[in-house]
């Protein structure tokens, strides 16, 4: 504990998680009757899902240290806005009218909300005929905003590319490639920690 902060690893926060997801998975795949599990080849492609989820979840305790956790669960529904995208262009999913509709609705609910983040100047006048009105974002709203939209793209990029492997591998039950997805979440940021042992990347107020 160092000046009312108790300093951690974001690379062992994920890996514990993430190790907990694989010990759930491990169970749950061996209550499955005749389980098959993915090819070496499929084993290796997890690790593009792996990879980016583990960016991913990492760049969120960066992101904290410029917004707070109120505004970034606002500013993370964005990832749904940008799945639907990412569906589109590569599993050439349709989307219906009713449903661009709700996300247009989301979208604009994000922007709304995120207008109390602004920092508004008053109304400044040097004569009654020429006033002068200008709101600035705080500089770590746009670093946090900016990280949020790169994070929330990885996210959609994840979901996206793990789907298309899960359809793709009908052999292999559901289970089962949670275990290779999981396992290489794991090892990514275990590596993490065995590369930067001595890393404290974030840390957690106690005051």
């Amino acid at each position: 504990k160092a000046g009312g902060h108790l300093p951690y690893s974001t690379f062992a926060v994920v890996m514990l998680v993430e190790l907990a997801k694989l010990c759930f998975s491990l169970v749950l795949s061996f209550a499955v009757p005749g389980r098959q599990w993915p090819t070496p080849r499929e084993r290796l492609l997890f690790a593009i899902p792996g990879l980016l989820y583990c960016v991913e979840n990492n760049v969120v305790f960066v992101i904290y240290r410029y917004i707070d956790a109120p505004t970034l669960a606002v500013l993370w529904n964005v990832k749904i806005v940008f799945t639907a995208a990412l569906m589109r262009i590569v599993l050439g999913r349709q989307l219906r009218l009713l449903q661009w509709l709700a996300l247009l609705l989301l979208t604009a609910g994000i922007i709304v909300s995120s207008l109390d983040s602004l920092e508004i100047p008053p109304l400044l006048c040097t004569s009654r005929a020429s006033c002068q009105w200008t709101a600035v974002a705080s500089p770590d709203l746009l670093v946090g905003g900016f990280a949020t939209l790169g994070a929330c793209s990885l996210t959609a990029l994840a979901n996206v590319m793990e789907e298309k492997l899960l359809k793709g591998n009908l052999q292999a039950p559901l289970h089962c490639q949670n275990v290779v997805l999981y396992a290489w979440g794991v090892a990514l940021n275990s590596t993490g920690i065995i590369t930067r042992p001595d890393t404290r990347s974030a840390s957690w107020s106690t005051a």
